[in-house]
């Protein structure tokens, strides 16, 4: 009986252990709308931008951020977002836009610093009038593409998971549909990348510690 205890016992603390190392297990989160800007375009692993393509590496970086509108915090090339389309910050919505430009897309670029597996958390929406195409980009290749349009469906969401390496990019790329007018194609944007939870060393080493001392006790009980 008591030895049937033991090992109950070492189950329970095993599990306890077990239990620790997941609590202490970590994750980094990169979230486009936390991160935003308003001085610096690349800002840490975001950058926006537009190109005349969805596929494609060529990016040209927006250059000027300004109060568009008089209610977008936005990043637009010149000033202009009809030039190259803009990626803009609704500080009341708590989202970012895209908006396309005549004949070039708008592009938030997320580029890795780590080699992980990440998971990849996109959602375009309707503002007013979209009548948006919509694009997830992996390494300058489409991995999903979507319509966002007012008369629906309103809103596209996308979850995936990618290995990645420093340097590659992960892309949510906007253009202005099939009636090739951008001017009411602002698209609400929801963008998040996040590695999965790494346990930390100290709490691999502590549940080692303890698995060493339980096999000891065991062993000891054995020989007794």
């Amino acid at each position: 009986m008591c030895f049937k205890m033991s090992y109950l016992k070492l189950a329970g603390m095993i599990c306890l252990l077990m239990l620790g190392l997941a609590v202490s297990a970590t994750a980094t989160t990169w979230d486009a709308y936390a991160d935003w800007s308003n001085t610096s375009n690349p800002n840490g692993q975001y950058m926006c931008g537009t190109r005349t393509t969805v596929d494609g590496t060529s990016f040209t970086t927006f250059d000027t951020n300004s109060l568009l509108w008089g209610v977008y915090q936005a990043w637009t090339v010149g000033g202009a977002w009809d030039v190259g389309g803009l990626v803009a910050k609704n500080a009341t919505a708590g989202n970012l836009i895209q908006q396309p430009g005549v004949g070039a897309y708008s592009v938030l670029r997320w580029k890795s610093n780590v080699d992980a597996l990440v998971n990849i958390d996109v959602t375009w929406s309707n503002t007013s009038w979209t009548s948006a195409d919509a694009h997830l980009v992996h390494n300058g290749t489409s991995i999903y593409d979507c319509a966002v349009n007012w008369a629906g469906p309103v809103s596209q969401h996308r979850a995936e998971s990618i290995n990645v390496h420093v340097g590659d990019t992960i892309e949510a790329v906007v253009g202005s549909g099939t009636n090739g007018y951008p001017g009411d194609d602002g698209t609400n944007l929801w963008f998040t990348v996040s590695t999965a939870p790494v346990p930390e060393p100290s709490s691999i080493l502590a549940m080692l510690s303890g698995l060493v001392g339980l096999g000891g006790v065991v062993l000891r009980r054995k020989i007794k």
